[in-house]
């Protein structure tokens, strides 16, 4: 029996992005923070759950939560974990073309796209291999923590070994095998565009010139973008805009006027309706919360 609402069935979403440089190809940390809206971010994720217990809502699907436990969550998968502000969580995130360099790798990303309808994102902590995932994503931890050189190479290692036991667990409880997405080509495609909201996000941008970026006809990039990132374009610059307001409220003295022109918006009215759609507080409901 369901105690929440599907991902679906919620109107409000965050779609997060994270940045990946060379030097550091893949983040890994520690949280306890509670999530207070559903989100979805642009690259894929593993977590350990390391102590307390709740639900995760992920998608249509919701799964009790136990210490032990890891969930699998795709990049178009919406998410939350539903908590009393106990729960622990080890969490492991890196881009798909981390593991696009060679079909042998590209394989083991399967658990993540290449899915049926037996495939659960949760492997309870009473299965088997569950020991073994958790040693090899403590070892990627300790790596990514210590940064001792080549820490990158033990990191990829570790990785690519722990997917792999993923995939023979899923293999052998029939979890995978359907139409696999061309994920490859779509956020090779799509990834400049992304790229340079981030950087001009706070300018005004129009449709024309990210279809030059892109080089794209509009209605192509339009569908391409929702099709990898689930919302549109400017739905998507608006959660940049909001981000960014949300630090600054968080961090600075500056007015919600300021602000509002700082992050692209040249209308207070609508900045206010845009950060109440996308936080479903009013900026000033927003500063008082985390003060």
């Amino acid at each position: 029996m369901k105690l929440y609402k599907s991902a679906e069935e919620y109107k409000d979403f965050i779609r997060e992005h994270f940045e990946f440089p060379q030097e550091r190809p893949v983040i890994i940390f520690e949280t306890k923070a509670r999530q207070m809206l559903l989100h979805t971010h642009d690259c894929l994720e593993i977590n350990l759950i390391l102590a307390g217990s709740g639900t995760y809502i992920i998608g249509d699907k919701q799964y009790e939560i136990q210490e032990g436990d890891f969930f699998i969550i795709n990049n178009e998968e919406r998410h939350m974990a539903v908590h009393n502000g106990e729960l622990r969580i080890l969490v492991l995130i890196f881009p798909p073309l981390f593991l696009w360099e060679g079909k042998s790798e590209s394989g083991l990303l399967e658990p993540f796209f290449n899915r049926n309808q037996k495939f659960s994102n949760r492997i309870m902590s009473s299965a088997s291999v569950s020991a073994v995932l958790r040693e090899y994503l403590m070892h990627v931890h300790q790596e990514y923590s210590e940064e001792k050189k080549g820490w990158q190479i033990y990191a990829k290692a570790y990785i690519l070994l722990l997917l792999a036991e993923i995939v023979r667990y899923c293999e052998e409880n029939e979890e995978i095998g359907g139409e696999v997405k061309n994920m490859h080509k779509l956020y090779t495609r799509i990834r400049p565009v992304v790229d340079y909201l981030h950087a001009n996000y706070s300018n005004q941008i129009t449709l024309e010139e990210l279809a030059e970026v892109a080089h794209m006809n509009k209605s192509y990039l339009c569908t391409s973008f929702k099709d990898a990132m689930s919302m549109p374009i400017f739905s998507y610059i608006d959660q940049l805009r909001i981000s960014r307001a949300c630090a600054l409220l968080r961090t600075t003295d500056f007015s919600v006027t300021e602000i509002s022109m700082q992050v692209g918006y040249n209308s207070i009215s609508y900045f206010n309706r845009s950060f109440k759609k996308v936080k479903s507080l009013t900026p000033g409901q927003y500063r008082r919360f985390q003060s």
